[in-house]
């Protein structure tokens, strides 16, 4: 009860505007990352999502809930199929087949690295140039624009779009070098703070009642593999890139199993606002020749290392996950592992 209290008081003190932020002429692009983080983290909402990229659009109902046993979401599609996604925490339930990700990509989840202040990440503001833009209307709130420049090539442009009272992300674009839009999402309709029941988040497709909840990654106890050494709170990797890009760093390590049963080794990696997954497993009966593949703004490398296959895959540029996929394919005892 008292986790839900603080919620309710959290909720009415962002929707109240504290006196601290009551001017926000006055806030730093820093400060409003924060607020951002903040409102993603812990509003309710219900809205419609537009999302556009590879040239289709698609549009989603996404409803939200944080409670006493975390996030609650329903995620249903408006066009095509019915099509129906259900989160519980780290449990997912879905209709959909294949690569959730092709079907439902939300910057509001993905963005955002749970319980890391933006402005605490050291590379932030050298990793990128960030600027205040105007303040637009988006969804009939009044939102401040946020524009972030990379100083280099290794991630994309964003720019954000904040409600001006909670901070929450009502707006995105991700931008190429050439400052050229390879996607955006917007809310519609959104609903800041709305009554959430247990009914809102119930399936509306009959298979997803049937289907069991499914853990994306179960984490493994470190006796289990006396090698994993807990250290800050990750498992210490077995293996690693010798290096990554300037300003990335790594965030969480963890241990898994896939759907098949085979136990791999999953590190996180982020500057903050862009991050980028390594997982690590078990080489197949045949090895693989290192290739490279898109998927519209998402880039996933995949290569030998040793008696292991890596692959490495985030919402980056192509030349960022080819450049830490090269330093497992030279590290010096990579053939012997």
């Amino acid at each position: 009860m008292q986790a839900r209290t603080f919620r309710f008081c959290l909720t009415a003190w962002l929707l109240a505007m504290p006196a601290a932020w009551a001017n926000e002429s006055e806030l730093t692009v820093n400060q409003w990352l924060d607020r951002m983080n903040l409102a993603v983290e812990s509003l309710d909402y219900r809205g419609t999502l537009i999302q556009i990229r590879d040239g289709r659009m698609g549009s989603f109902e996404v409803i939200r809930r944080v409670d006493d046993d975390g996030i609650r979401e329903r995620v249903y599609a408006l066009d095509g199929p019915p099509q129906e996604m259900i989160r519980e925490g780290n449990q997912f339930r879905s209709t959909i087949q294949g690569n959730r990700s092709n079907w439902f990509y939300s910057d509001l989840q993905q963005r955002l690295i749970p319980h890391q202040p933006i402005n605490q990440m050291a590379g932030l503001n050298a990793a990128y140039e960030l600027r205040l833009g105007g303040v637009e209307r988006i969804a009939g709130y009044q939102a401040q624009r946020i524009d972030i420049w990379p100083r280099d090539g290794f991630r994309y442009g964003q720019q954000l779009w904040l409600e001006q009272q909670t901070g929450m992300l009502l707006r995105s674009r991700m931008l190429n070098s050439k400052g050229q839009v390879l996607a955006e999402q917007v809310f519609v309709t959104i609903d800041l703070g709305a009554s959430i029941s247990d009914r809102d988040l119930e399936p509306q497709t009959a298979s997803v009642f049937d289907a069991p909840a499914q853990q994306q990654w179960s984490q493994s106890q470190s006796e289990e593999n006396p090698e994993a050494i807990r250290m800050s709170g990750l498992l210490r990797p077995l293996w690693g890139p010798r290096q990554v890009p300037a300003h990335f760093q790594l965030i969480n390590a963890d241990h898994g199993r896939s759907d098949l049963d085979s136990a791999f080794d999953h590190l996180l990696f982020s500057d903050g606002l862009t991050s980028f997954s390594v997982y690590i497993d078990h080489a197949p009966e045949q090895a693989v020749e290192a290739r490279l593949n898109a998927m519209g703004t998402v880039h996933v490398f995949t290569g030998m290392m040793g008696q292991r296959q890596f692959t490495i895959m985030g919402q980056v540029p192509a030349q960022t996950v080819e450049f830490v996929g090269r330093q497992f394919m030279a590290a010096p005892n990579s053939r012997g592992r």
